[in-house]
């Protein structure tokens, strides 16, 4: 049995990110190379795009991505 992320189970940003309600934008915690992005951008409506998204950035999504 396989079980595949659910993404709307996913939380709005990567992990060591919070969602800036103000400019609508996940924001880094942390030194990285990686800008704020819009998490509702339809690049990131897969739980693969957010995962690619995360290891680019050196973290990972909710525990989902490895």
């Amino acid at each position: 049995m396989v079980i595949t992320p659910d993404i709307k189970m996913m939380s709005k940003c990567p992990n060591s990110w919070s969602y800036n309600s103000n400019t609508k934008m996940c924001e880094p915690q942390y030194a990285t190379k990686c800008m704020p992005f819009d998490p509702d951008s339809p690049t990131l409506n897969t739980v693969a795009a957010r995962c690619n998204v995360a290891n680019m950035c050196g973290t990972d999504w909710s525990g989902v991505c490895a």
